[in-house]
C-alpha cells in the first residue's frame, strides 16, 4: 500500500544519504594514511563477495583504511556504511534512541564513579542538582560553583554528540566566561543549549589518552552484540 511505499521511499533516501556522508569520510580518511598498494588485487573480491550477501553497496575502502592501521587483514571489518544503516537499525530499536541518548538519565543506570561529577542539570527547564533534587534558590547555587571550580563544561543533553554544543565556560573575576570572552549566566544558556542541559566539573584526561588528541576527552567504545 501507499504507506509501505512512502516508508520505503524515505529509508532509501536515509541510506543513500548516510552513503554520500560516509563515503566522503572515508576518502578523507585514506588521503591521510600510506595504503598498500597489493590490497585490492589481493583482498576486494572476497571482501565484497563476503559482504554483498547482506549489502549490495558493501565498500572495501573501510577494509583498506582498517588494514593500513591496524597491520591486520581481516575479512570481517565492517564498513560504518554497512553498520549504520543495515547493522545498527537491526540490532537496536531505534523507539528507545531517544531515553538513552539523553545524558542527563545517564546516572541513573551508570555507576557515577564513571561518570564526571554533574554541577547542575536542567531537564525540560526544572532545574536540578546531580542527585535529581529541585534547585531553589538558581542564582546562588550558580554562584556557589563559581566559587567552587575554575572550569565549567556545559552541553546539550539530547541530539547531541562528537563534541558539538559543548562549552567550555573560564572562572573569572567577574564571572564565567566563554570562549568569546563574554559573561555567561544561566538565562544565556538556556538561549544556547536549549531546555534540556547540564553542567558537568571539569575533568583532565589521563596522559596515554590525551596523546591521541589533548583537546577533547577522548572516549572508547565498546560494543556489546546480543545476537536476534
Amino acid at each position: 500500500d501507499m504507506q509501505k511505499i512512502l516508508k520505503h521511499l524515505i529509508a532509501e533516501i536515509f541510506y543513500l544519504r548516510t552513503r554520500i556522508i560516509l563515503k566522503k569520510k572515508i576518502k578523507k580518511i585514506l588521503s591521510n594514511i600510506q595504503i598498500e598498494s597489493s590490497l585490492a588485487k589481493k583482498y576486494k573480491t572476497d571482501y565484497l563477495r563476503f559482504w554483498q550477501k547482506i549489502d549490495r553497496h558493501a565498500n572495501f575502502d573501510w577494509f583498506k583504511a582498517y588494514t593500513s592501521i591496524s597491520g591486520i587483514k581481516d575479512l570481517n571489518y565492517v564498513s560504518e556504511i554497512t553498520y549504520y544503516n543495515l547493522i545498527e537499525p537491526t540490532l537496536n530499536n531505534a523507539i528507545f534512541a531517544e531515553a538513552y541518548s539523553d545524558k542527563n538519565n545517564y546516572h541513573r543506570f551508570i555507576d557515577h564513579i564513571y561518570l564526571p561529577k554533574i554541577l547542575l542539570r536542567c531537564i525540560q527547564g526544572v532545574f536540578l542538582d546531580e542527585d535529581y533534587q529541585s534547585i531553589t534558590d538558581l542564582d546562588q547555587y550558580f554562584q556557589n560553583m563559581l566559587q567552587m571550580h575554575d572550569k565549567l563544561v556545559c552541553k546539550k543533553a539530547i541530539e547531541t554528540g562528537g563534541g558539538a554544543d559543548v562549552e567550555i565556560l573560564n572562572k573569572t573575576e567577574i564571572g564565567f566566561k566563554d570562549r568569546r570572552n563574554n559573561i555567561v549566566h544561566i538565562d544565556d544558556l538556556l538561549k544556547r543549549l536549549g531546555h534540556s542541559f547540564l553542567i558537568q566539573e571539569y575533568i583532565e584526561q589521563h596522559p596515554f589518552f590525551s596523546q591521541f588528541n589533548p583537546s577533547s576527552v577522548n572516549t572508547v567504545r565498546i560494543f556489546t552484540y546480543r545476537s536476534v
